[in-house]
């Protein structure tokens, strides 16, 4: 399966918020999400276009594979996602494995999430209100479908962003924002 999203610059979440409840969104919480992204020892990530990443999720440990960028309007990727060994123990034994094998941290990434779902044209959306640590607010709508629905799938997060009255997609993933501003900064 893929992971198709647009991710776009938020200013006012107000707006944001009625649209969700004129969609009849439903809310799945808020919740704090640390991912420390590692970088592989045969290749380089920032090169290949992949990620990899433990998140956490409270006491919930997941480790994430994201694929390649493939050419789309939005972005466009496979993601395998895993659960690991939960809390602290489980978090700081499978990075010390990591490690040993030599994979290297490259950079965490903390952000407030609030998700919504909602069913649209025949698709479960799931739209992600962020607050990212150090770079700002964000609003994620993102739909997993199979590489042939591609092109409908496109075409219904850019219904989806315009409903919104959102801007141009951000295609820079939260890290490579932060990197680049770090950069920027030094």
């Amino acid at each position: 399966m893929f992971e198709i999203e647009g991710k776009y610059r938020v200013n006012d979440w107000k707006p944001i918020h009625a649209t969700l409840h004129n969609l009849n969104a439903k809310t799945n919480g808020t919740h704090q999400e640390v991912d420390q992204y590692l970088n592989a020892p045969d290749r380089d990530f920032a090169q290949t276009g992949e990620a990899f990443r433990l998140r956490r999720i409270g006491a919930d440990n997941f480790l994430t594979y994201k694929g390649p960028k493939r050419a789309a309007a939005v972005k466009m990727r496979e993601e395998i996602e895993v659960p690991v060994a939960p809390g602290d123990d489980g978090a700081s034994q499978i990075l010390t494995l990591l490690q040993n094998l030599g994979y290297r941290p490259v950079f965490q990434v903390t952000k407030q999430r609030e998700s919504f779902a909602l069913e649209y044209a025949g698709y479960s959306v799931t739209i992600c209100c962020d607050r990212v640590n150090n770079l700002g607010d964000f609003l994620e709508i993102e739909i997993v479908a199979t590489e042939f629905s591609q092109p409908k799938v496109e075409q219904i997060i850019q219904e989806l962003a315009e409903r919104f009255d959102l801007g141009k997609p951000e295609p820079r993933s939260y890290l490579r924002m932060l990197l680049e501003r770090n950069r920027d900064d030094a």
